[in-house]
């Protein structure tokens, strides 16, 4: 079965270029530049790289278990900051967690690939702060010259919406000098091995699931792509560089062509919506960020996600390890709460076409809540 989703591919269709595009070399003026193998090892890589003077740290109450574990692990005190019910700050709450507990760093997360206003973030902070923007729901491209990065650093990890094994790009107004980084260990190439399973099974899946009536393909890929998560949990403590394999691959990725589409998909995805049903979470003045997926809400979400797989779409949801406050304390939180319960993410994918997300958009303008009595 050919499916309408997410997942990730390898696209290879150009060989490197030795030019660099305009937005490589306006970063390379702009930041230092420094590449890890994943997001998670680029934050230990950061916490562990000096004597922090004070360990408290400003999260989103709404937070992917990659940058809420390294600080659990280097022992931070986590401070949980509200959000509004379309995944921006609350910057009320904000600032009173400010003053109770001065961060050393704050993170901003761009969250589903959406820009929030890091203007204003970074105007909340005290001058000491570390700014972290989190850019893991978008990708790098073309808008970044003229984006205005507030923060002292971005993080971007391209295998989140790109067909490549591993990597996370720091990009740092300041320099800074990275120790201990390996270059190797079993570990790690045990989980390349597992990262290069999920997206070649996952690539034989999508050019020839009309073949595949088990979904045999789909279903290894899944697992291989769940063994890869659990090496890289037993290893992210000790960081590793960028491996070999996964520059190779991003060098022949189209990056450029791939955020275009996305944004084309995210513009098709707001004119054709129209079921008062679901609550698009996409600004009507759009996003100069190519998005991971295009985000809603819709109240009764398991229904939705199982109406929507019986016809081959398959969104994403992000709850299953985004939600770490401390249990009791979830009533401080209720917006972000709710965004976690009730968010969904329609499929956004360079591998995709128009007529998929014309597909999609009809399936959901379709699409009718249950009664408490049918969902019995």
């Amino acid at each position: 079965m050919r499916w309408v989703d997410n997942v990730r591919i390898l696209s290879l269709k150009q060989a490197p270029s030795s030019l660099l595009e305009s937005w490589q070399t306006h970063i390379s003026h702009r930041f230092h530049t420094y590449s890890f193998g994943s997001g998670r090892e680029a934050l230990f890589a950061l916490l562990q790289q000096k004597n922090w003077a004070s360990r408290v740290v400003l999260l989103p109450a709404f937070v992917p278990e990659g940058v809420y574990y390294p600080f659990l692990q280097e022992a931070w005190e986590v401070i949980f900051y509200e959000l509004d019910e379309a995944g921006n700050p609350d910057f009320e709450d904000l600032g009173r967690r400010i003053a109770a507990s001065p961060p050393a760093i704050a993170v901003l997360i761009h969250l589903f690939g959406v820009a929030r206003d890091a203007t204003r973030f970074k105007a909340a902070l005290p001058e000491h702060t570390l700014f972290i923007e989190d850019f893991a729901h978008t990708m790098l491209g073309d808008w970044l010259e003229t984006y205005q990065m507030r923060a002292d650093i971005g993080l971007f990890s391209p295998p989140k919406l790109l067909g490549v094994s591993d990597g996370c790009f720091l990009l740092c107004k300041d320099q800074w000098l990275f120790s201990n980084i390996k270059n190797w260990s079993p570990a790690r190439s045990l989980y390349l091995f597992f990262r290069m399973g999920a997206l070649s099974l996952a690539s034989a899946s999508t050019h020839c699931g009309q073949w595949d009536r088990l979904n045999l393909l789909d279903r290894l890929a899944a697992r291989f792509y769940n063994w890869a998560y659990l090496v890289l949990m037993a290893f992210c403590q000790q960081p590793h560089s960028f491996s070999g394999i996964g520059q190779w691959l991003l060098a022949r990725t189209p990056q450029q062509t791939a955020a275009t589409k996305r944004q084309q998909q995210a513009f098709c995805y707001q004119q054709g919506l129209s079921n008062k049903q679901i609550q698009i979470l996409y600004p009507a003045e759009g996003s100069p960020m190519p998005l991971i997926g295009f985000p809603i809400k819709v109240s009764k979400r398991q229904h939705f996600a199982l109406y929507l797989y019986q016809k081959g779409v398959r969104g994403a949801a992000y709850a299953p390890k985004w939600w770490f406050v401390p249990p009791g304390l979830e009533s401080e939180y209720p917006l972000a709460h709710n965004l976690w319960a009730t968010h969904y993410v329609l499929p956004i994918n360079q591998k995709l076409n128009e007529k998929d997300i014309r597909y999609v958009v009809d399936l959901v303008n379709q699409y009718s809540n249950p009664t408490d009595e049918q969902e019995i």
